[in-house]
């Protein structure tokens, strides 16, 4: 007997937006839901990242690949990925049945003080050429006068929800993402 086909929910956003918290917040209350971490994908794939395009596709297309299998066997899948071209969610929802996108929309100005894993101030050094800041002009001022190299972050077009976490909680954010999951029967 095979098992009903599983969900891929992917939450969205520049780095240290709040994708990784609230995937956490999910997969704690919720352990039908698989969390698949770039971060941690990255040093299994890419151990020696410089987080080039070449590298960044292959950690995607793993991501995408594993959810795939994972949601053929029945298992929702949440994935904290930046994702920052929209090629990649496309080729997601592409070749995943039950795809949901989720934008976590948050300003480089906050990200950039959260910065848990010290992306933002090696991206200052130059140590990180390719981190995606430059949001479709939105912050192409502070972002071209406080880092030397830079990659652009295009925000899906058609995302199921948005939850923007410098204005929410991480309570009310999470509760947020609960509300769209159990409307479409995930959870």
């Amino acid at each position: 007997m095979r098992a009903t086909e599983g969900f891929t929910i992917w939450l969205t956003g520049i780095p240290a937006s709040g994708k990784t918290t609230l995937a956490k917040n999910i997969t704690d209350s919720f352990h039908q839901i698989v969390l698949i971490d770039s971060e941690e994908a990255i040093n299994i794939i890419t151990p020696s990242s410089s987080f080039s395009q070449k590298e960044r596709l292959c950690v995607y297309n793993g991501l995408i690949y594993s959810s795939f299998c994972l949601n053929k066997c029945g298992i929702n899948v949440i994935i904290a990925a930046t994702g920052n071209y929209r090629r990649f969610s496309e080729h997601a929802r592409n070749n995943i049945n039950n795809f949901i996108e989720v934008y976590i929309n948050c300003s480089v100005e906050t990200c950039m003080q959260r910065d848990p894993k010290g992306f933002y101030k090696k991206a200052k050094n130059g140590e990180i050429t390719t981190l995606p800041l430059l949001i479709e002009g939105i912050n192409e001022d502070f972002v071209k006068g406080n880092f030397p190299f830079f990659d652009v972050y295009e925000p899906p077009l058609n995302a199921d929800l948005v939850i923007n976490t410098e204005n929410l909680t991480v309570k009310e954010s999470t509760e947020l993402l609960e509300d769209l999951l159990k409307s479409k029967n995930v959870l």
